[in-house]
């Protein structure tokens, strides 16, 4: 999987922080892989040629690696650059065409390993539409290089179980493309969420100063809607009005209150019926 340095998204800072916290597995999952697939090259191949290919592998996520752990305080404070994108292109082309290449191999492998390395390809592929889906573009990109020389592989073989298992890989990538887009539009989905309910807080908090403000320099506040029902109130309109809190509720209109108001009246030691 590409180890993208400074893993980043087009739907918010948040969402491009959590996928650079992933660039440290991203990169241990492709140095094991490699380091494996390596091993089992190794017998049939010449030595150079593996060694450069694993020397390549180790470099395709070793430089990304690097630069995220110079820049990891960073990815909270900016949002992805077009040149961090494009970067990010370069590295999933890089990453992706070291395991597309292997196709190219496998004629000079024993018949079994033709499949294994299919199976390392499509985990590969798997594990990267998953970490890289907030950044669609870079996935499909890696997918396609990753995928396509197998693709060519199996589709110029003459039987028909080679052409059944090219369409099948045809189908996988197709499948990891509409998987990368539903994870990005849902990605979209709770950074857009996430807007909404800070702007609702943000208007929660400003009416509450506000309110605070007039309940504190008001000597009693009753404010009522369109209804004529009442929705807000402070504890001095209850020592005007001699109400307990438990007897002023919101949804209460004008006259009802002012019946919860009503008490009986004393005037020279005789008690006067309360007005209506």
């Amino acid at each position: 999987m590409p180890a993208v340095s400074q893993a980043s998204t087009t739907v918010g800072g948040g969402a491009r922080a959590t996928f650079a916290r992933q660039t440290p597995i991203n990169a241990g999952v492709t140095l094991c892989m490699s380091t494996l697939t390596a091993v089992l090259l190794w017998p049939h191949l010449p030595v150079a040629l593996v060694a450069i290919w694993l020397l390549a592998s180790w470099l395709s996520v070793g430089v990304p690696l690097l630069l995220w752990f110079r820049r990891r305080g960073q990815t909270r404070a900016r949002p992805i650059s077009p040149r961090g994108h494009r970067r990010a292109m370069l590295f999933a082309l890089a990453a992706g065409s070291l395991w597309g290449i292997l196709a190219l191999f496998v004629d000079h492998l024993p018949r079994q390993y033709e499949h294994v390395l299919l199976v390392v390809a499509y985990g590969m592929v798997a594990g990267a539409t998953a970490t890289l889906s907030a950044l669609p573009a870079v996935a499909r990109v890696y997918s396609a290089t990753v995928l396509v020389p197998w693709i060519v592989h199996f589709g110029t073989q003459p039987d028909l179980a080679h052409g059944l298992t090219a369409l099948m890989v045809v189908v996988f990538a197709l499948a990891m493309h509409a998987a990368a887009t539903a994870i990005h539009r849902g990605f979209e989905d709770y950074e857009r969420a996430k807007e909404r309910r800070l702007g609702l807080e943000r208007q929660l908090r400003e009416r509450q100063t506000a309110w605070d403000l007039l309940s504190a320099t008001t000597e009693a506040f009753a404010l009522f809607d369109a209804d004529d029902r009442l929705v807000l109130w402070n504890t001095r309109l209850l020592a005007v009005f001699e109400l307990s809190a438990d007897a002023v509720r919101q949804g209460l209109t004008l006259s009802e209150l002012l019946r919860q108001g009503a008490r009986p009246q004393t005037a020279h030691g005789a008690i006067m019926p309360a007005e209506a």
